[in-house]
Parts: C-alpha cells; structure tokens; sequence
C-alpha cells in the first residue's frame, strides 16, 4: 500500500542533494532564518519551534516584488520542511499552518507561478513543486485548496513534465509526477474526481514512460491502482477517459523498460536499474490485469450475446491487444492477452481474425508460437459462460450460436484443421491435435451441462433438440474421423485397406508435391521445435477418437474403417510401442455402439479373428481387454438370457497355465463359433432338458406311489421358480398355473456346443479340455436355483452314442455332484465304482476352499464343521453372494434328498446363513468406525492398514444384492406361498412324522434375514423387495383375524399362526395406511367380541392381537409419512372408535393400549368424551404411571372429568390417597393447574388437598438440600405445592416461613431451588393477603429474618461458587432478587443482623461474582432498598446506631469503581449479549448510588465515564449520560471536560493530555468530532428520531430497546451546539455531508418544546456560519436554508417529519449538481422563498411527472414519505395531502416498477405499524386493496408476502367485508394460483 510519506521521501529537506551547478548563478545571500539551521542530532521540536517563529520574515520576503530566485528556493525549502514535520512534532501549531497556506495560495500564488518558469534553475523549480506537494499531502481540505486556487492547465507544466535528468537523483519530471499523484493520496474522492476531469494534465505524464526510473514507475502504478482503478466512488466512464487504448499502450511499453538511458550514468546507476528490470515488468503486469481484467474495478463491460449482436462492448480493450504485437513471444504479455479474453469472452473472435498472427499451417516457429497461443487463449475460456446460461433459456438456435463462440474459435476452419492434421510435419500434427482435444473436451463440458441443466419444457425446446444441434455444429466444425484414420495408419505404418501401394504411392506424391518455398523453410529453420514421439502422437489420436465418441458419436458413420482390427494392428507394429497407447485404443473400442465392431470377423494375413488374439491374451491381458473380450461375445446375442455365464467361461479360462491355455483356446473359441453360425440345434438341446425337468415333475406329482422315481421340486417351488428372478410379483395368480410360463434359459447354448466339441475330442486335447469344462460346468450349476435341467443336458451327452468323455476322471466327479438332480440310481452304482477306482489318480492334497467345503457338504451328506465354517466365513463380499446363492440352492436340493440327517444339514446350513449376515454386519460397522475415524484423525495410513474399508455406497450396494438374493429366491417364495395358505410348506418325506422342524427352521431362519436386512438397509430400498411378502402377511394377517376359531385347532395350525403374526410384526412397519387401518378395524371388532370366561388358549391368543393392535396404533401414530391416510384425520378415528378401544384397554388391562391411548389423547383433544367415569375410576383406584398420565390429560382437556375426579376425590378415604400419592401426584397437579379459576383459600377441594398433602410435601421440602439428586416426582410435588401455597392461609404462610427461615440459621446450609421458591411465593402470598393494609411489627420481623437468610444462604453458595455450577448461583440470585422486590414496598429498617450479613454479602459479591449480571441487578436491588430515606414505624423509632452499623454508600461505591473488573466490564465494547447486559447492570448499580448519594460523586471518575459512554439511545449509554448529568449536577467536572469526544478517542485525549499537560494539549477539530459519528447511523437517527423524547431526561423516560442503535439528540444536540458556536471554526459542508444537519432538521419535529428549541438554536448558528464559508454549493443550501426560515411562521413551531427529511435531502443534493434531481429541487425552490408547511413538497411534480427518469423521481419520492412517516399525525398529514389515495391508484398503473410498488408496499406497512391510526387507515386502503392482489396474480409473485402481510395488518379492524370472506380466504382466491 502507498502512504503519502512517499512523496516526501525523496529531499523535502533543506539541504537535500537536488542541488547543481545552476545553483552557483543565483545571487544574492540566503537569509538569516537559514544560517540558524538546527542540527539534525537536536531535537525536533525545538527545531520546528524555531522555524515557526520565523514565518512572518518568510511571509515578508514574499511579499517582495524583487525577491531573488535564490531567497525564494530557501523560503520555499523551509516551508516544505515546516509542512512536513509541524503535524507530527507541534500539532497544536496545525491552525496555524493552514493559515500560512490560505496565504500562500491566495496571496503568494504569483510567486509559485515564478518559481516555475522554465527558464529558471531546477533547484528552483523543485522547491516550488516540493511546496505544492507538502500542502495537497498536509491534509484533504489543503488539497482541496489547492485544486481550487492553482491551474493545472497551465502551459508550463507541460514543459515541466517532460525534462528529465537520470545523473541525478531527483529531477523536475518526478516532482512533477508526485505533485499530480499527491492529489489522489489525499483518499478525497471529490478531488480525485475533479482532478480525472483534468484528462490532459494527467496523459502528460505517460508518455514515454519507459525512459523513467523505477521510482517514478511505482509511484504512478501504485497510486493509480490504489486511489483510481479500486476505487469504488470513481465509475467505470470516468476510468475510461482516463486509462484508454492509447494510455494503456503506454503502459505496457514498461514490459520493454530498460531503465533510463544516459550517455554518462554510472556503471553502478546501470546494473542497479537493470537488477530491477523483472519487477518493473511485474508490477506493470499486476497494473494492467487489475485495469482490464477486474471485473468490479476493471474497464470491462459485459456482453450477453458474446458479440453476437454485432455491437462491440470493449472497443479500447480490442484496440489494446491488437496493438499488443509481442503476445506469442512474451509470457507476461501473453498472460494478460490470455486473461482479457477471459474476462470478455466476446473479444475473442474479432481479435484472432483481426490480428497479425497467421494460423495456416506451416513448420515455421512462428506457427508454432502463434498455435501455442491459440491453444493457451482457449484453455483460459470459461466452458459454460455467463452468456451460456442465460441463453439456456432462449431458443435453441442461439444457444448453439453462444455456445459454439466458446467452444471453436472461427480462424479454426474444418479446411485449416484438416489440412494440418495431414501435414507433413508431425509437429505441425501434433500441435494441432492438441487444440482439437482441447476443443473436444470443451464440447464435452458443454453437453455434459446441457444434459444436467433444467430446462422448462413450456417456455424452450427439448434440451435433446439443443443438444443434437451442438453436435451437428461441432462435426461441420471439426474434420472428418477418416483424416484422423489417415495418420493413424501413417503413425502405424499399416495402410488403410492391407495393401500398402497404393498408400505409399501417394505419400509419394504428396511430398513432391510441396513447394520449393515451404521446403525450404522447414530444412532451413534452426528452431523449429523438436519433433514430437510417435507414442505420444498416438496417445494424443487415441484420446481425441474417443472424444468423438463421446462428444459426436454420428461421427463414426461417415467412415467406413473397420476398428475392430485395430488390436492386430497394434500388435504387429514394428516399434515397440507403450502400454499406454494399447490401453488408450481400447478404451476408445469399448466406446463403439453395438453391433459396430466385429470381433468374429477373419483379419487377412493373421491367424485369426480379433476375439481368438484376445481369448489368447487371456491369461495375461490387463481388465481393459477381458472388458473389450466381454464387448465382443455379449454382442453375439447368445448370453442374452445368461449374462453371468460369460464371465464364468473367462474367468475359468484366465486360470489356466500358458502352456495349457493355447489347445483349450482353440477349442472354446471352435464352439463359440459353431454356435454363432447356426445356435438353433443347441438351444434346441437346452429346450429339451428344460421340458424334461418339466415334465419329471408334472409326473412326480401325479404318481407318488413311485419312491425310486426321480424326486422333482414340488409344485409350489417349481410354481414359484417359474417367476422371472427380476419379477416384481412372485405369485402372479391366485391359482398356480400348470403350464410351463415363460422363463429365462438356465444355460446359454454355448454348453451344449462346447459339450459337443468336448464329445469329439481325443487323446490329451480331451484330458486338457476336460479340466476346463468341468469347472465351468460345477459353477454353472452352483449358480442356479434348480439345475435339473443342466444335469440333465450333461446326462445326455454322456451317454451319447459315441462318446468316451465318461472315462475323464474330472468328468465323473461332476457326474457325480449331477447324480444328486438326476433319478437313475442304476447310474450312480456305476459311477461309484468308477470313483472308487480312481479315487487314488485325485488329488486331496489341494486346500480346501469355500466351494469344495459346500460340494463335499452336500455330496458326502454331512453337516457342515467348525472347520468348514471357519473357511467359509473368510470369503470376501464379492464371494459371499455366490456362496449364499449356492447355499440356498443346496438348501432347496435337501428336500428331496433321502438321508437320514437333513435336519442336521439343513439346520448347519441355515446357521452358516445368520452366520454371514452377522459377520457381513461386523465388517460394515467396522467400516463405518473407520471411516469416522479418518475424519476425525490424521492417521489415515494406519486404519487403511488395520480396517479394510469400503465406501458406504458399496456396503449399501451390497446388502441390497443380497436381499435381492434371499428374499427373491425360490426357497423364500415357499414362505410366501405357504402365506397365501393356498399350499403348505413342503416337507421332505422322512420329516413327514414331525412337520414342526422343518417349517420352523425355515420361517426362523427367514424372520431372522428380514431382521437383519431392515437394520442394514432404508425403508425406501428394502420395501419394494418385501412388497409381495407384505401383500401376502397382510392378507394372511386379516384371514387369521376374522375367521372364527375351531374347537379343535392342530399344534401344526397354531404354530402356522405364530409365524404369520411374527412376519408380520416384522413388516408391517412397510405397509399402507388404507391395510393398517383395515387391519385395526377388524382387530378391534374381534377383541371388542372377546369374551372374558374364554380358555387359556384363547386368552393368549387376544393378548398376542392386542398386542399386534397396539404396535399398529403406534407405527400410524409415530410414522409422518402415513399422515394423509392415518388415523390423525377427524374423519378416520371417530370418538366412537376411540371409546372401543377404551373398551377393550378397560376389559384387558393392557399396557400397551394405555400408551396408545395416551398418544391418541395427546395428538387430539377432542377425543375426551370417549372415556368413560368407570375406567377413569378403575384407573384412579388402580393407578399406574402411564395411567396417571393419561387421567391428567384428561383433567387438563375436560371439565366433565375434573367434575369427576373432585367426586372420586370425597368418596376416597385419607388413607387410600396417602397410599397412592406419589402415583397420583401427576393427576392432582394437573387438577390444580386447570382448575385455579374455580378454587380458592374457601373451596372445600382445597381443604381437601391442604389435609391430605400439606404435611407431607412441607416435610419433603424441609428435607432437601443442595446435594440432593432430584427425582422425576420432585418437580411435581413442587408445583402442588405451589397451588396449595397460593390458597394458603396467613397463618400457614408465616408458620411456614419461620420453618425455613429457623432451619438455616439453625444448621447453617444453602438453600434448595425449590426452598427459594416457597420463600419467594410465601412471601408474594402474604403482600396478597394484606393488601392496602399496613404491614405489621410481627410481619415486618418475618420479613427481615427472610431476608437475613437469603443473604445467609447466598453467601455461602457464592463463598463455594467454584465447586458448584454457575445455574446453582443465578437461580439463587433471581429468587433473592423477587424477594427483594415483594420486601421493597413494606420495608421500614434493617437490623443489626441484616447490617452485618449485608458486610459480608457485599464483599463476598464483588469478590467473586463481579461480572454476574444477575448479582449486579440484585445489588442495586439492595441497594436502593437498604438505603431509601428511612421511615419509621407506627409507635416506633429507630435507633440512631442502627444506621451507623451500615457500610457507608460513598465506600460502596469506592469499592464497585475500585474494582480490578470494573474497566474491563464498563469500557469493553463487545457484541456478546450478556457481556452487554452484565454493563448494563453496573452503569444502572452506579446511577442508583449516586442519585441516593451525591457525595459519591469525584472528578477523578469522569474521564472513565465518558470514555465509556457511546452516544446511542440504549439502555446503558442513556444511564451513563444521567450519571454525567449527576456528575455535573453535583460540580464533579469543570468546563475542560466538555466531552466532545467518546470511547476509546476520549480514553486516548486524556491519556495524550495527562502525559504532555495542559500546556500541549489541543482543543479537537469539528471534523475529528464529527469522525465518531457514522454517517449512516446519524441517517437512521433523523428518520427513526424519538419524537416524545425530552431534552431534559429522567430514568424513568429511556428508550425503547429498538433505538439503542440509534444516537440521542439529548448529547448531540448540545454537542452541535458547542461545535457551531460563532467563535469556532465550522465545516459547513461537512456539516451536510455527516448527516448531522439531518439529525438537526429531524429534531424540528419532536414533540418536545426543548428539544425544538435546541435544534432551532442550532440551526441558527449554523446559518450564521454559511454566510462566510466557502464551498460548491454553499448559495444553493444557503437559499434552502432561508426558504426553511421564511416558513416557519410560530415561535418554536413544530415542522411536519416529512418536511424535515426533504430539506436534509435537498441540501445533500445541492453539493452534487449532476444529480438528476437538482434541477427539479432548485426550480422549485426558485419559484417562492419559502417551504409549504401543509403539504408534501415536490410530491405532485414528481408523480405525475413527464420525464424520462420519472421512475427514479418517483422512487426518490416514496422514499421520502417512508422516511417522513412516523407517527399518526403524519398519517393525518399524508391523507390530508392525498398521498395514500393516489399512490394506490399509481400502484395499479403500467408505469409503476417493481422498486416503485415495492416502496408503496413498504411505505403502507410502516403507516399500518402505528396503532392508532391504523382502523381509519384500512378503511381509506381496503377498496384499493383488492384490485391490487389482482393485478399482482399475473405479474411476479415476489411482492406477494408484502401484500400478505398488509392484509394481516388490516384483518383485524376490517369493517368494510360484511359478508363472510375473511382477509385469508380473499388471499387464498387471489394469490392462490402462484
């Protein structure tokens, strides 16, 4: 930052070394004042006191007509030096000072003009200039003086400028350029203005900037930047004429600066100047970005339409760069190029086709710098631009249009492009593909945007049309996918079409086709950039291919190259060629469409296909390849129904050893083409063995006779198999088909074919392919449901003619894992033989894995170990969804199977199954910790170490897979069937004698998944996969509710039931509110029917549906999402069908209904009526807690029942109650609470209460003590015994007081919280009880020994505050505080105990707890109460020793300022609350002993007072200024301490003055004064001034708390007029320009007789004072002034608030002439001296005006009535002149803005605010009201809360709406459409 030392840093000094042999010529002898020059080692002030004193010879000499040149330079230097140092050495000389510079420049002027002739030495001239600096720097108004009296168009100047002198330090020209800058240091806007305005005098000094020092540089750039470009007063014209294209070419002629050239500098001058060359280019750098590129500061201006519109916004910038002509060659400027183009994105194409720079390609390094620009100009481009988004919602054409100027920049030609793409040169290539890429991946950013934004399909096309349209855009714009083909086979060294003759042929005559010229140039360029790698070339081709695809993919389909080759070609490239490019290429495959690469399709010369090199590369091949080979064969169409199958044949294949793999490769890929050619005979085969499986078990389930029959699935299952796995409805039908539905394939056709193959081979092709197939085939049949139909297909090809694949031994061990599906048991014998025989040639050596353990399981007929589970639950995530899948399949296959342990298998199996899902749940919630603790810790590298973690969208990922995998699998959907009741569960035969195990095994098992996936999954994801099951529990549920029990009901049927109703506690939480509610109906109909006398059994059973009713009732309650249709609504739960309810929790004792019921009863009152007196005595003689909680609802909402419980209350014995007190204790408060209108101290149920639970609740209080823990109950014995207290008797009252008062003085503790409260409520029911009377002897000692406890028990708990909580002490001080207050009116004297316990009350107090607000508002509680004037009582007096006893006040008060708190707490100024509160207290503790004490006033105090004190309206500032009044009252201050200042600038005065004395001290300016006043705060003021606020304040009379940011007139007025005083020296337009004068006019208006005398005592000083001052303007506010004079027509008369804001404004308006109102204001000033006092000025002109900027008068206007409105006799005023009638007409007109109504709106608001007008006010408005929100319908409904809030204003005293539409419904019609 520049400071203005800067301009004195360089010889302002008398003896500076400026000095030069033209010197030597002057004559004569120096003066006598110089030869007394003080030494620098003395000090300076003496020196400046010496200079002082010979001012009047300097003056003197001046005044001289022959003074010679020389007496003048050493005036002028000891000047300069005066002006430099007097402000910081003498400042009370500074009055002084500016006399001295008035003179100079009014009188002297001549002098200075001479001085500066060019003729005249330099020495000369600089002393002048020198002069000129000091007084613009010495203060804004100096340099406004200067301004005003020297011309700066003065012709002599313009020579000055120009003489440079590099041999010497300092020379004229930076005299010259610091004088010019010295004007914007000064920080005055107005003179930073006016100087601009001097554009030529400014210009001057740029020219040939560049031969300037470094100095001179910085001061112009920084000054600039700081004071002209930054500010914000200066507009962005204004800068304009300033800094245009030709001042900003001179500007950037610095980044060629070389310093200032000069045949004789020195060499040291030389290399220094050179050292600073870079940060002189820097700094004019940062200059210019900060001029062209800032877009608040900057001389830019937005363009919408991009340049679009023709219409060019940035003319200069445009002719500034085109003038740049170094931009591709320096870095600097190409940044700033680069940046300009940024921030006005519409320059960019006019400047590429405007500028010199050529970008036809050629292998020049000119092409390449100027392509290194291009590509840096479009990376620096915003990708979605301002303009692009406002044009999103256009029409499609233009956002294109807009889109497409960012996006290719119109030099870039599709011709040019292309043309370089085919270049010769490859850099020529490679540097323009680098620009296509850029290009790419901006259309890219462009499309992506478009796709997220939202367009309205009502006002725009489809975003699909913009899109298609940009696309078609940048494929015109880029060049074909053929020339990108042309170079790729180019780099490759592969033709195009295999053949390379033809392609070389050509290359050949393209190179000799190029000219002499071009060839020339490329041999002969020395710096021609490096040719770039091929690699890289390819890379770069790869990535912009795959850019088309994702940018243009119809850019493809002009080409006909075939891409699939394209891994051949790689492969067979002579280079070597990098891993990345072969990734790149394939990631641009896996782009193509469908069906646009053919992978199957022979490559000539090759081997094969490119699906047989990838199926080689397997084995070692990255993902990308596997995920291309994946591509590939999907897009064959054979997996389309087995998706999951490929990725099984892969990954078997990628296991294999290379040498192994190359025979089976050959072999898959024989069968994958065999299949693709003709796939009907293998799907045909895959049929068959679909309609067999079929088939086998249509004829299982009609002959069951046949147990050595194949055993199929039954019915169900398969019925339930035939669902699709995706299908959303499991049971599609209520009866199952019989006919085979439609279902996906369970194998693709590629087994059978391989199988085929697999039959034909041979030898050790066979023995190898064999190893291969029957791994694929065992995962095959692990992953189906029911693989009948895949062991079936292996059957027959097995046993097919032929074949000799049953010898292998892997094959029998599939053979023999498919026995376990297939029916032949003469098979198995055989195939156990041939197991046996080679059960040697297997090898068991192997590691068991997770498969083997579940194959072996199922096989060897085994349950499962601990070691198999061990093994099983180490699988990762991914593996745990295949091995489940495979589990449940077992699962489903032991049915069926005949051993004699299935249960044990089946119950190992469920096991591992809740296993899983546990150890699934472990690894989430380890997941979850440590993701927490990466957040919460830095260790990440060590929980990524010890945790595995997984993202929580995978986790959540997951569990959804494996819900959809249990609950959809046919096992499960057995469970849903068997919900239907349409078909039981099946059982496996040897189960037949116990049907319970394998039922409840399933169902438990079930339950328990559900469990799991609700606590791991959100509702909105697990419900649609229980959807069917809860369709089914529901329908189920209901069934078993409404059909009647049987006599004789099976264990097996009751069992059936108890799942039913566990499934659906489970989910029903899932259900609609229309089923739970059905559901609630018929439960509630089927327990209401219960009879009582039922069996056991039957009990049971209601019990278990009262329970189902119960929890229901809560999820309806509890569940927001089931409002619209839950039983919340009146409609559905009737009073009716809460008293059934009430029936049924009256008949069961539940519970459970009693919560429901309390809830019910919560959420609607109404609903009282339906319980009955007998339940509610049952309760009553019965109770329990949930009980009593919903009597005591029912006394708060029902008269009825509080009738009732005061009967059951009598007839109950005394006994019975205190046996059942604490249960009841809730119901009797709420009794209490809700009956206090109708009892009283007579009421025989008080009687009743105070017998029963008086001595019980008063032993219950005696017995607490601070540590004691209070329980639940505690609260409400406290609130009875507040009811009970409040109808107490006087007797009870005092008894109980001296109970509380002895027990603390007897045993010396702290009072309870709830002890305090008796106290205070004891004490507030004896004032009740005594009323008017007289307090007597008896009750005025209980009293004083109350009060003595309190303080007793506080000071013990503030001596002990440290080990207790700060909520312990507050709620001790606010209870002693509201004693304190009862206690104030009765209180006659204090006691020696009193006295004593005060002592130590008051040390203990401030020591401890000083900043406690609470404890200062009880002290000056205290206070005022211990020493208030001291009555005495009837036939008593007091004694006189009584009073001695006393702490004296003035000590008090000594010890509260004394305090080392006290400045801390009264001069911080925070904005926390309570710090402001805890202030607050203290000033008022002190305004109270000072106004009952006036000695404790001190001189001393004052200085800390003020400094304190802030002249606002808030409660604590508004104490201190009485206390200041006190102090004066009292003659505590002197007339020097007339406070002028406040704060910290007073704190810093006194401590100024306290250190130099009296002597030094000086008097503070009117502007320094002036300077504390925020001009906006003083604006607030004027128009909120408290109208009723007397000049002469009371403490009774402070504002209210939403002024007390405001200022008070009380200090300010008096403050004014001390400033205006005609003895001192006024800023009159400071004055205006403070707001001050508005403060002042504002006063006019108070009601205050005072107060208006003041601000007119002002106003006439200030007049008096605008006589003689001397500003712009002065005539004007002078004639305003007089014209308020000529109106005012009463003594003291009271102007109206409106009035009073006008002339503020007006006078405001008459310092700026250029404001658009100051005609208007001066022409009607002009047409009568005087203001009219009954009406509102200007206020017809301006509304009804004809002008073109009549919405600015008119908003002008409306601000004035809304600042001029305040109270109801302004509203009179207003509607006297007709404003609010014709404003509302003017609201409904075309011609109001939306500032306009909005101002409206606000202006009749603030009228509605005040209440007494506010009933006649809506009678004028309310006609005009209602057309209003009808126009408002079709316009912008953003007025519409104003409106709202006007209609709620006037909704209460609405009278002229007689029929029965109320404000909210008119509202709801009008405005109800938005």
């Amino acid at each position: 930052m520049l400071e203005a030392p800067i301009l004195m840093e360089t010889s302002l000094s008398p003896n500076h070394a400026g000095k030069n042999s033209e010197e030597n010529d002057l004559d004569g002898e120096e003066p006598s004042w110089e030869e007394h020059h003080v030494p620098e080692e003395v000090d300076m002030m003496e020196r400046c006191l010496k200079l002082v004193q010979k001012w009047p010879q300097i003056l003197e000499l001046l005044c001289q007509e022959e003074t010679s040149l020389k007496d003048i330079r050493v005036s002028f230097e000891t000047l300069t030096e005066i002006l430099q140092y007097i402000p910081e050495s003498l400042p009370e000389a500074i009055p002084t000072v500016l006399d001295v510079i008035q003179k100079i420049l009014n009188v002297y002027i001549g002098q200075v003009y001479r001085a500066l002739q060019g003729g005249n030495p330099s020495t000369v001239i600089m002393a002048a200039l020198n002069l000129l600096i000091a007084m613009v720097a010495h203060s804004q108004s100096t340099a406004r003086e200067v301004l005003t009296s020297f011309n700066l168009q003065h012709g002599v100047l313009r020579t000055l400028v120009n003489r440079r002198n590099p041999k010497e330090q300092e020379d004229i020209r930076g005299c010259c350029i610091r004088f010019a800058m010295a004007f914007f240091i000064s920080a005055d806007n107005k003179v930073i203005k006016q100087v601009l305005t001097n554009k030529d005098f400014l210009k001057s000094f740029f020219r040939k900037l560049e031969l300037d020092r470094v100095s001179n540089i910085q001061l112009l750039l920084i000054t600039l930047s700081q004071y002209v470009v930054c500010n914000p007063t200066v507009s962005k014209t204004e800068k304009i004429h300033l800094l245009n294209d030709y001042t900003l070419l001179q500007f950037a002629a610095l980044y060629r600066w070389q310093g200032p050239t000069g045949a004789e500098l020195d060499t040291e001058v030389q290399s220094s100047e050179a050292l600073q060359f870079p940060e002189v280019r820097q700094l004019c750098h940062q200059f210019l970005m900060k001029v062209t590129c800032d877009l608040k500061h900057g001389i830019n201006f937005y363009d919408g339409t991009l340049g679009l519109s023709g219409k060019n916004c940035n003319p200069i910038l445009l002719k500034f760069l085109l003038s740049l002509h170094r931009a591709n060659e320096d870095m600097l400027i190409q940044d700033l190029v680069v940046n300009i183009l940024r921030t006005c994105p519409d320059l960019l194409n006019p400047y590429l086709t405007s500028c010199k720079y050529s970008f036809q390609p050629m292998p020049l390094p000119s092409w390449f710098a100027n392509i290194n620009l291009l590509e840096k100009i479009l990376s620096g481009q915003v990708v979605i631009s301002t303009a692009l988004q406002q044009a999103n919602m256009l029409c499609t054409s233009y956002t294109v249009l807009i889109a497409m100027v960012n996006t290719v920049p119109t030099v870039l030609t599709p011709v040019l492009l292309s043309q370089a793409v085919k270049h010769s040169n490859l850099s020529v290539s490679y540097h323009i593909l680098q620009v296509i890429r850029l290009i790419l991946t901006r259309g890219q950013g462009v499309i992506q945007w478009l796709r997220e934004s939202k367009m309205s399909a009502e006002t725009v096309e489809p975003i699909q049309s913009v899109i298609t349209q940009y696309q078609q855009a940048l494929m015109k714009a880029l060049p074909e996918v053929d020339t990108y083909i042309g170079l790729l086979n180019k780099l490759l060294d592969h033709p195009v079409d295999g053949d390379g003759s033809d392609n070389n042929v050509k290359k050949q005559d393209s190179e000799e086709a190029l000219s002499g010229k071009e060839a020339k140039q490329s041999v002969a360029a020395s710096d021609l950039p490096q040719l770039p790698k091929r690699d890289n070339v390819l890379l770069l081709l790869f990535d912009i291919l795959s850019a088309y695809q994702q940018t243009i993919p119809s850019s493809f389909a002009q080409t006909s190259y075939d891409f699939s080759h394209l891994p051949h070609i790689l492969k067979h490239t002579e280079a070597t060629l990098q891993p990345d490019i072969e990734e790149r290429a394939i990631k641009m495959l896996l782009g193509f469409p469908e069906g646009k690469l053919r992978g199957f399709k022979e490559v000539k010369g090759e081997s094969g296909s490119t699906v047989m090199l990838l199926l080689k590369q397997l084995t070692s091949t990255p993902a990308l390849k596997v995920k291309l080979l994946n591509k590939f064969i999907k897009e064959t169409g054979l997996f389309d129904q087995a998706e999951w199958e490929i990725t099984l044949w892969l990954d078997k294949l990628a296991t294999l050893e290379q040498n192994e793999s190359a025979h089976i490769v050959g072999i898959f890929y024989k069968s994958l083409t065999q299949v693709i050619r003709n796939p009907h005979p293998f799907n045909d085969k895959v049929i068959e063995a679909m309609n067999w499986a079929h088939t086998l078990v249509q004829k299982d389930t009609t002959d069951k006779s046949v147990s050595h029959h194949l055993s199929a699935q039954p019915n169900v299952l398969i019925q339930a198999m035939s669902c699709t796995f995706d299908d959303k409805w499991f049971v599609k039908d209520e009866h199952l088909s019989e006919e085979l539905p439609v279902k996906p394939q369970p194998c693709s056709a590629v087994l059978p074919s391989a199988l085929e193959v697999f039959t034909q081979l041979k030898g050790q092709d066979q023995r190898l392919f064999s190893q291969y197939i029957s791994q694929v085939i065992l995962s095959i049949i692990d992953w189906q449901e029911s693989p009948e139909s895949v062991c079936y297909l292996l059957h027959q090809y097995t046993e097919a003619e032929g074949s000799n694949i049953k010898a292998q031994v892997c094959w029998q061990q599939v053979l023999q894992y498919c026995s376990l599906w297939l029916p032949s048991q003469h098979y198995l014998d055989d195939l156990h033989v041939d197991q046996k025989c080679s059960s040697d040639e297997t090898s068991e050596d192997k590691s068991k894995d997770w498969r083997s353990c579940l194959r072996d399981s199922i096989v060897q007929g085994a349950e499962l170990g601990p070691g198999d589970f061990k093994i099983l639950l180490q699988c990762d995530k991914p593996e745990v969804l295949l091995m489940t899948r495979q589990l449940l399949m077992y699962v489903n296959t032991l049915q069926e199977k005949q051993t004699k342990n299935v249960s044990a298998i089946s119950r190992s199996y469920f096991n591992l199954l809740q296993d899983i899902l546990k150890n699934a749940q472990s690894h989430t919630k380890q997941n979850q910790q440590a993701m927490q603790t990466i957040e919460d810790t830095s260790a990440v590298t060590s929980t990524l170490n010890s945790i595995p973690v997984y993202a929580e969208s995978q986790d959540e990922e997951w569990w959804i897979d494996m819900a959809c995998l249990v609950l959809q699998h046919t096992l499960f959907k057995a469970c849903l069937v068997h919900l239907t009741g349409a078909y039981p569960i099946p059982l496996p035969r040897q189960l037949k004698s116990d049907k319970q195990v394998w039922s409840t095994t399933l169902m438990d098992s079930f339950l328990k998944c559900i469990q799991v996936f609700k606590q791991q999954l959100p509702t909105q994801k697990l419900e649609p996969l229980l959807k069917p099951f809860i369709e089914a529990s529901f329908h189920s549920f209901l069934h078993l509710v409404t059909t009647k029990k049987k006599k004789t009901e099976k264990k097996s049927s009751q069992a059936s039931k108890g799942y039913t109703v566990e499934l659906f506690k489970k989910i029903c939480l899932y259900g609609e509110a229309t089923e739970i509610n059905e559901i609630i109906g018929a439960l509630i109909q089927t327990l209401e029917s219960k009879d009582v006398s039922m069996t056991s059994t039957d009990d049971e059973w209601h019990v278990c549906l009262l329970d189902v009713l119960c929890q229901l009732l809560l999820i309806i309650e509890c569940n927001p999402s089931m409002s619209s249709g839950s039983l919340k609504e009146d409609d559905m739960i009737p009073t009716y069908c809460v008293a059934t309810l009430v029936k049924i929790a009256q008949k069961f004792g539940n519970g459970k209904l009693d919560k429901v019921l309390l809830k019910i009863l919560n959420e609607d009152s109404k609903l009282t009526a339906a319980f009955t007196s007998s339940l509610v005595s049952t309760w009553l003689d019965e109770p329990s807690q949930l009980t009593s909680e919903v009597v005591s609802l029912l006394l708060k909402y029902s008269k009825k029942h509080r009738h009732w419980f005061e009967e059951w209350f009598a007839q109950s014995s005394r006994q019975q109650l205190l046996l059942t007190k604490d249960v009841l204790l809730p119901v009797v408060v709420s009794y209490c609470t809700h009956s206090c209108n109708s009892l009283n101290a007579e009421s025989p149920m008080i009687s009743m209460l105070h017998s029963v639970y008086w001595r019980w609740l008063q032993d219950w209080l005696l017995i607490l003590n601070m540590q004691h823990e209070l329980e639940p109950s505690d609260q409400s014995k406290m609130d009875l015994l507040t009811h009970l207290l409040m109808h107490s008797s006087k007797d009870v009252t005092n008894n109980l007081l001296r109970t509380l008062t002895t027990k603390i003085q007897e045993h010396q503790v702290t009072y309870h919280r709830f002890q305090l409260q008796v106290l205070q409520l004891s004490v507030e029911r004896l004032v009740c009880l005594r009323g008017s009377e007289s307090c007597t002897k008896k009750e005025q000692g209980i009293l004083q020994e109350v009060m003595v406890a309190c303080l007793q028990s506080l000071v013990r708990i503030i001596k002990g505050s440290q080990s207790q909580p700060s909520s312990q002490l507050d709620l001790h001080l606010e209870s002693t505080a509201a004693v304190v207050e009862y206690i104030k009116k009765d209180w006659l004297s204090g006691t020696p105990a009193l006295n004593q316990v005060w002592k130590s009350f008051v040390r203990n107090g401030l020591k401890h707890c000083y900043q406690s607000n609470k404890m200062i508002q009880l002290l000056s509680s205290l206070v005022e109460l211990m020493y208030q004037p001291r009555k005495c009582a009837p036939n008593d007096e007091i004694p006189l020793k009584q009073a001695s006893t006393i702490l004296p006040l003035p000590l008090l008060y000594q010890i509260v300022l004394s305090h080392s708190k006290f400045l801390p707490t009264l001069l911080e100024d925070s904005t926390d609350a309570e710090i402001a509160t805890t202030k607050e207290s203290l000033v008022l503790l002190m305004l109270t002993m000072v106004r009952l004490e006036p000695l404790c006033c001190h001189k001393a105090h004052y200085p800390v007072l003020i400094g304190a004190y802030d002249p606002t309206l808030s409660t604590a500032n508004a104490a201190l200024l009485m206390i200041l009044r006190q102090y004066e009252m009292n003659q505590a201050s002197s007339f020097e301490d007339r406070p002028t200042s406040w704060g910290q600038v007073a704190i810093s005065k006194h401590q100024s003055q306290k250190a130099l004395g009296k002597s030094l001290w000086q008097q503070s300016t009117m502007k320094e004064i002036l300077q504390q006043l925020e001009p906006d705060t003083l604006q607030d003021s004027s128009t909120h001034f408290p109208l009723h606020r007397k000049l002469q304040i009371a403490y009774d009379s402070c504002t209210p708390d939403i002024w007390s940011h405001r200022y008070d007139p009380c200090f300010l007025f008096p403050l004014f007029s001390h400033l205006l005083a005609p003895e001192c020296l006024v800023d009159c337009q400071q004055f205006i320009e403070s707001r001050a004068l508005a403060l002042t006019l504002a006063g006019l208006s108070s009601y205050d007789s005072d107060m208006r005398q003041a601000a007119y005592h002002i106003m006439t000083f200030y007049l008096g004072h605008l006589e003689g001052a001397r500003f712009r303007g002065r005539r004007e506010v002078y004639y305003l002034m007089h014209c308020l004079k000529n109106s005012i027509t009463e003594p003291n008369m009271r102007v109206p608030c409106v009035l009073g804001v006008f002339v503020a404004r007006a006078a405001l308006l008459m310092l700026t002439p250029e404001h658009f109102l100051y005609p208007v204001i001066l022409q009607y000033l002009l047409i009568k001296p005087q203001l009219q006092i009954t009406s509102v000025p200007l206020f017809s002109r301006l509304v009804y005006s004809s002008s073109f900027k009549h919405g600015e008068e008119c908003s002008w206007m409306v601000s004035l009535l809304t600042d001029g409105l305040q109270d109801s006799v302004d509203v009179t005023f207003y509607q006297r002149n007709s404003v609010f009638t014709t404003l509302m007409a003017f609201y409904q007109s075309k011609l109001a803005t939306k500032q306009i109504k909005d101002g409206i709106l606000q202006l009749l608001d603030r009228a509605l605010d005040i209440q007494d007008s506010r009933h006649g006010l809506t009678k004028l408005l309310m006609p005009s009201v209602l057309p209003m929100i009808t126009n408002t319908r079709s316009e912008s409904q953003q007025s519409h809360p104003s409106i709202v809030n006007l209609l709620k204003k006037m909704n209460p005293v609405n009278t002229t709406l007689q029929d029965s539409q109320s404000i909210s419904s008119i509202i709801k019609f009008k405005l109800g459409s938005s």
